[in-house]
């Protein structure tokens, strides 16, 4: 399932960008590139949640995928930093800067699994 995550995200540009990239930017990619990140699918994995429904929408497994193209709950950001919905991951991956795709993960990830805050 990981190398098909690689297969759908990894483009060669990615190899002049990602070196260029701040520590939290390219962790951030990292995570996009690989799926190995804090969403549910992967989560439930590590044995760290019991689903891997996405939190925001509750209507299909939290995926890298979900996240960047299907949720719903998500359109509003999408149409935001994209500036248009319906995007594939091909789209993404070929058509979108990584700088760009960072940022809406990152603001993603926010929504969906905001930090915690003590009192």
């Amino acid at each position: 399932k990981h190398t098909e995550h690689m297969d759908l995200m990894w483009t060669e540009r990615y190899e002049k960008i990602l070196p260029k990239l701040n520590r939290t930017d390219l962790r951030a990619a990292t995570h996009l590139l690989t799926g190995h990140c804090h969403l549910n699918y992967h989560m439930k994995k590590l044995g760290k949640v019991n689903t891997t429904t996405c939190e925001a929408c509750k209507l299909e497994d939290e995926t890298v995928k979900h996240v960047l193209t299907d949720c719903p709950a998500l359109w509003r950001l999408r149409q935001e930093t994209f500036d248009r919905l319906g995007l594939s991951m091909y789209e993404i991956r070929h058509h979108q800067p990584l700088r760009k795709t960072i940022s809406f993960y990152k603001k993603a990830m926010a929504i969906l699994h905001p930090p915690e805050t003590t009192p």
